[in-house]
């Protein structure tokens, strides 16, 4: 039984010598921050991108707001100078006293009952 025990132990040595000289020698690591570099060159480029995308945003709502305001100024949109087809349209008469008047107009409630 002793023979197989120091036997074992040698086996044991051997195999640990052997696996060490079987390993392959790595070089080490080149000791660099890899995350630290760059950090200025890249938050500047998205500060400029943030900076276009306001001056983008600024033009687009600065000629939206034109539009809006030649919209409302556009003598043909205008209803009251305008009888188109569609407006005053009838099927039937309202319910109450002035029938052609809606019920919010106060300036056609006052001609109905001042007429």
């Amino acid at each position: 039984a002793k023979s197989l025990t120091s036997n074992a132990l040698a086996m044991q040595r051997l195999s640990s010598v052997a696996s060490k000289a079987l390993r392959i020698p790595r070089a080490a690591p080149k000791a660099s921050r890899s995350f630290a570099s760059g950090g200025h060159e890249e938050s500047d480029f998205w500060k400029n991108v943030s900076l276009g995308g306001l001056v983008l945003v600024g033009v687009v709502g600065a000629w939206e707001y034109k539009v809006h305001l030649d919209h409302h100024n556009d003598p043909h949109a205008d209803p009251e100078k305008n009888n188109f087809p569609y407006i005053r349209v009838r099927n039937k008469e309202f319910p109450w006293s002035c029938s052609d008047c809606n019920l919010f107009d106060s300036e056609c409630w006052k001609a109905c009952k001042g007429a």
